[in-house]
């Protein structure tokens, strides 16, 4: 009856790993993108390691900024990548950070060092209105 409906997809690994978000995902953990030169990198990984974790996350995390932070400099950025990145941070650190009430202050760090590099905008997330409820929700879409 599912495959009738046309849901049988959700059910198969290879069909969902063909998804455009999960190939987004699975790039901004990519360990092959270094940017450990860039000046906001020692900043986030001081202050995400004085964070208490129930997974460390913390990698994961600063290999996304990496990503896209190289991807805008060598000019093959497509703002697309913003949204996925945004819904993909926030769900990361909301299921993984033990204190919850430490979520805002995290996402909203990140979020200003992505708004600007030398200069430069790099992702602009004041189009979105997001709070812990509804981000999951949207994340779907993504």
């Amino acid at each position: 009856m599912l495959a009738q409906l046309g849901v049988r997809f959700l059910y198969n690994d290879d069909e969902l790993n063909k998804l455009p978000s999960k190939k987004k995902y699975a790039s901004f953990n990519n360990r092959d993108v270094g940017c450990s030169h860039s000046y906001f990198y020692e900043y986030v990984k001081s202050g995400l390691n004085q964070e208490k974790w129930q997974r460390d996350v913390s990698e994961e995390i600063l290999n996304a900024l990496c990503f896209i932070y190289n991807k805008k400099e060598k000019e093959d950025f497509n703002s697309d990548d913003c949204d996925y990145l945004y819904y993909w941070l926030n769900e990361l650190i909301y299921t993984n950070i033990t204190y919850h009430l430490h979520y805002i202050p995290v996402i909203k760090v990140l979020e200003f060092l992505l708004k600007s590099s030398d200069g430069r905008d790099i992702c602009k997330y004041d189009e979105y209105y997001m709070n812990i409820e509804n981000y999951r929700d949207i994340k779907k879409l993504f």
